[in-house]
């Protein structure tokens, strides 16, 4: 729980390594390709009755509670689930957001294959974020950090 970012990199490199009977580096690096950047004014006023911080729901095809998860965190760790859901990478650029927030997942877990398709979709998904924060976004060639794993020599 103390570990700074390089101790957890070590420890990782450990566990990856054990795990696969071989020793491997981890290393973070800048890589340039399309992200989905929001920008703006945060306005986002759905705070839900039991938190003080407001809740984003996160679907592409149908709001909807299917059971799919949520999360609290930070406005940079609403972008990385926003991010993991769509499959890019998200970047928010906002003035006046809130320290923390929750959001919801609707995955289209009950529907058809085309319709969890849909729940994942960037454009849908990235419209109903703007919808819920006032934020608007745009497709942009950005530098993003990703974490690369590689056999030692």
């Amino acid at each position: 729980g103390d570990a700074n970012p390089e101790q957890l990199r070590a420890g990782l490199e450990a566990m990856i390594g054990n795990a696969i009977g071989r020793p491997v580096k981890l290393t973070f690096r800048e890589v340039r390709e399309p992200a989905m950047v929001f920008k703006g004014i945060w306005k986002a006023a759905n705070h839900d009755s039991k938190n003080r911080f407001p809740t984003i729901e996160i679907y592409g095809l149908k709001l909807g509670d299917d059971g799919s998860g949520g999360g609290a965190g930070s406005v940079d760790e609403l972008a990385s689930w926003i991010g993991e859901w769509i499959k890019k990478p998200v970047i928010i650029e906002a003035s006046g957001a809130p320290k923390m927030t929750n959001w919801h997942l609707n995955g289209g877990r009950n529907g058809s294959v085309e319709d969890g398709k849909r729940a994942h979709d960037p454009a849908l998904v990235c419209k109903h974020i703007e919808e819920q924060t006032g934020l608007t976004w745009t497709e942009e060639t950005r530098d993003v950090k990703k974490l690369f794993i590689e056999y030692v020599k």
